[in-house]
């Protein structure tokens, strides 16, 4: 390498040749260096010049605005979709008011039916009293009519059901009516079940009086009787049996004794439905 001092660049490459090819010559690998700066810098200034000539201030206005749409449409849609599952609720509210308004009034029908058999029931005690008082047989039947027409008892409950089933989506807002709807559902449960024992009371009272002869004659069949399509009995009638039969008596006690438990139930079925209407109108009402 010391015989090259002095010498062209030329000789030196020429000179160099060998060991080039071997190991690779410093100015070699200095020139590739330097094109390869060189490279560097020409392709800086290429992404210099195209980016600034960018209107990078346009494109951000614009993709700011682009996004802000975008996320402006979603929460349009999310409030629109509220709009309506509330309007969808409210509506189910309504339908749900008006079917506690009707079960309300069944109530209050219900409740002086069992008032009035109540009262005749103890008008019927009163004549299987210690003092014995005249007694038009006529007036026994009708009394008889009112103990015993009790009538069923049913609760329409299918827009309530339909809307307890669809908790899940409700507002959040509503969930107060929702917990008393539902407590509301399970005390009317108790009353049917009540009414239940009732109506097994009632049918243990109607089967000891259809087995009595003196009152299987049709001059004299109360309504409930004659329903039941009984022939006339050859035995002279006498209803006025009813009021000297130790077992009428004390079925007569055991089932004044559950209607006396049902009206209570229903009375506070009745307030609680006033309460509860008063609740759903306050929520819906704008």
């Amino acid at each position: 390498m010391s015989g090259t001092r002095g010498k062209s660049r030329a000789e030196k490459w020429q000179c160099c040749g060998t060991c080039k090819a071997v190991c690779g010559c410093w100015y070699a690998r200095r020139d590739r260096w330097a094109r390869s700066d060189n490279w560097r810098v020409h392709l800086s200034d290429k992404l210099r010049n195209v980016v600034g000539a960018v209107p990078w201030p346009r494109l951000l206005i614009e993709g700011g605005v682009i996004v802000f749409s975008i996320l402006l449409a979603f929460a349009i849609d999310a409030w629109w979709d509220d709009r309506q599952e509330r309007d969808r609720e409210l509506q189910q509210l309504a339908r749900v008011n008006a079917e506690l308004r009707l079960n309300q009034q069944s109530f209050i029908n219900k409740l002086n039916t069992l008032q009035s058999a109540f009262d005749s029931a103890v008008s019927q005690q009163a004549l299987m009293g210690d003092a014995p008082q005249p007694v038009d047989a006529e007036a026994l039947a009708r009394l008889w009519d009112q103990i015993l027409g009790i009538g069923t008892f049913s609760v329409p409950s299918r827009a309530i059901d339909e809307y307890l089933a669809a908790a899940a989506e409700s507002d959040p807002e509503f969930a107060v009516i929702r917990d008393q709807l539902t407590e509301w559902l399970y005390r009317t449960e108790r009353v049917s079940n009540q009414y239940d024992i009732l109506r097994q009371k009632h049918s243990a009272l109607t089967e000891h009086l259809l087995s009595i002869p003196e009152l299987r004659v049709l001059g004299y069949l109360p309504n409930w009787m004659k329903a039941a399509g009984l022939p006339d009995s050859r035995f002279p009638s006498d209803i006025t049996v009813l009021l000297s039969d130790p077992i009428v008596e004390n079925l007569l006690g055991d089932y004044m004794l559950r209607v006396v438990v049902l009206t209570s139930m229903l009375e506070q079925q009745i307030e609680s439905l006033d309460k509860l209407a008063a609740l759903i109108d306050s929520a819906t009402v704008p």
